[in-house]
């Protein structure tokens, strides 16, 4: 065996590896230089992962308190866990004084509290951004192990 020689496949590491360093830079930017609600329904999914941060459970139906949106449905009760996903880690985080808006509201005040949260939406964005690198990291290693087998 000659030593010295890149293993193979080691192009599409690298191609791999700049495809995703791209992307993440891309994502990073948008994620924290576009305003707030700049997607026509950013602001019911903020609400969402903001009501898992602060909560555990789905509210009672019709709670008055959460975002409905002009079609009169809101994401807490969509039944897509990755709100709940998210709430908790951003809880964590939290909790530890870490976001840039800490929920100082009392307890017994969902509408205050989930007015505070929402201030920190970049959380959740950074959450998707961190999420595509992990996927694409995962996606490009099964396609390198498969192009080339595993070294």
């Amino acid at each position: 065996m000659i030593t010295g020689l890149p293993r193979p496949g080691w192009r599409y590491s690298l191609a791999a590896a700049l495809v995703m360093g791209l992307a993440g830079a891309l994502a990073w930017q948008i994620a924290t230089r576009t305003p707030h609600d700049a997607h026509p329904d950013e602001r019911l999914h903020v609400d969402a992962f903001c009501y898992y941060q602060l909560r555990w459970s789905t509210p009672p139906v019709n709670a008055g308190e959460l975002d409905y949106g002009q079609h009169g449905t809101s994401r807490v009760y969509s039944g897509a866990v990755v709100y709940w996903v998210y709430g908790r880690p951003a809880a964590v985080l939290a909790s530890a004084h870490l976001l840039p808006a800490p929920v100082t509201a009392p307890e017994t005040d969902l509408g205050a509290q989930l007015a505070q949260c929402k201030l920190g939406y970049q959380t959740y964005r950074l959450f998707n951004v961190a999420l595509l690198l992990i996927t694409s990291g995962v996606r490009s290693r099964s396609a390198l192990v498969a192009c080339c087998g595993s070294r």
